[in-house]
């Protein structure tokens, strides 16, 4: 069968057990040389940069390419019935070039979001929160160790998640960090208070984030989402833009209406709606809601 030409992968027999790769022209230096590899079980396949699972639901490759648009992406994908999903990309953005734009005076989405932080931590009589999506722990400061007793931190991004415990040793007895993959994973997740997810729904979408809602059955749920006068520049220009090319594949554009609407189908109301500007026609909305 043969494969999108973006897939790492250029051929899978008809069993789903040999995979060939096909990547000399996109791995600079010729990492991978199309050979076949047939895997049935979980190993170490000749050189370091393919593995299958034994149930041929996953496939890794390591082979050290640049992770620039257009190349050949050496993440966690995984075989559907026409090949491989390639990673999320997520997993590929630097959090410096993340956090750098996001703190541009010409975007000022960090600055905007670690003050309604303060406010989501502060205003509910909880004692544990959950904040998806926490990227570098912005606003994690505003934790108070004497109120709450678990702040969970979930981001699909091992590298990220590693950055907020060594960013925050004062919270060490508080705050716990999971690796998550919220579109397949979200059974994974604990039971807290509160959810915090700013900047989450738009790149999980509503479905995804009401069963996570579901999983942790919290209280309260508080949001962050951004709402874009122009539809088609929904990431502002910086210096980092080309970072961000391939959020375009799991980016949802946000309506506050439909958002209400997905979180009374699972037993929340609207409890707070508030709105704050940004730069370049750009607004952040914080909505709350409680359960029941």
């Amino acid at each position: 069968m043969k494969l999108p030409d973006a897939s790492p992968v250029s051929g899978i027999n008809a069993e789903g057990n040999t995979l060939i790769t096909d990547c000399t022209r996109r791995c600079p230096g010729g990492f991978c040389s199309g050979q076949e590899f047939d895997s049935p079980r979980l190993h170490q396949i000749q050189t370091p940069h393919l593995f299958l699972a034994s149930n041929r639901s996953s496939v890794r490759s390591t082979c050290g390419t640049s992770r620039t648009r257009g190349s050949f992406h050496c993440q966690w994908g995984k075989i559907t019935s026409w090949g491989i999903v390639m990673a999320n990309p997520w997993e590929e953005i630097r959090l410096e070039d993340y956090e750098n734009h996001m703190s541009l005076d010409s975007v000022r989405q960090l600055q905007a979001m670690n003050a309604l932080m303060k406010a989501q931590f502060g205003d509910y009589p909880v004692s544990s929160a959950m904040v998806l999506g926490i990227a570098g722990g912005n606003g994690l400061e505003h934790v108070d160790p004497a109120k709450y007793q678990t702040v969970y931190g979930v981001d699909i991004n091992d590298e990220y998640l590693r950055i907020v415990e060594s960013r925050y040793p004062e919270l060490s007895d508080v705050l716990k960090c999971l690796r998550v993959e919220l579109i397949n994973e979200s059974d994974k997740l604990p039971h807290a208070d509160l959810i915090i997810a700013n900047l989450l729904v738009e790149y999980i979408g509503y479905d995804v984030f009401k069963n996570a809602v579901a999983t942790v059955m919290p209280q309260f749920v508080s949001c962050v989402i951004q709402i874009n006068e122009n539809a088609e520049q929904w990431v502002s220009d910086s210096p980092y833009i080309h970072a961000f090319d391939r959020l375009d594949e799991v980016h949802h554009q946000m309506d506050e209406d439909c958002l209400e609407k997905a979180m009374g189908e699972i037993g929340y109301s609207g409890a707070l709606r508030q709105k704050v500007g940004l730069p370049n026609g750009k607004a952040l909305v914080r909505m709350d809601f409680r359960q029941g």
